[in-house]
């Protein structure tokens, strides 16, 4: 092809309805249970891993949404508590670095309560 005929990209070319409705983020891992709403769009744990995660622990079983955002939450608490256990034992050796052995030991003595 010659300069002049070769196609134009179109990198800013409106999405093509499909005709199928989608769902934003914050609307795409809402449950509502019981009388209870459940979002996962303030964790940082990508739903998609979690969800795969649980089912590969599950032995291949499915895995409700709800139960996704709980585990995901559940995960998130378990670490933010491990990583304040091993920013203890950091100070307490005077250092400023956290270090793996710092989680280490903060995951074996957290195992023990």
């Amino acid at each position: 092809m010659t300069e002049g005929n070769e196609p134009k990209s179109n990198v800013n070319a409106t999405p093509v309805k499909t005709g199928k409705a989608t769902a934003t983020p914050e609307q795409k891992h809402v449950v509502k249970k019981s009388g209870r709403k459940l979002s996962n769009k303030s964790l940082s744990i990508p739903y998609a891993c979690m969800k795969r995660m649980a089912q590969d622990s599950s032995g291949g079983m499915r895995v409700s949404s709800d139960t996704v955002i709980i585990l995901e939450k559940a995960t998130e608490q378990f670490v933010e508590k491990l990583i304040s256990l091993a920013k203890s034992y950091t100070e307490h050796r005077g250092r400023k670095t956290l270090t793996a052995r710092d989680v280490e030991v903060a995951l074996k003595n957290y195992s023990t309560m």
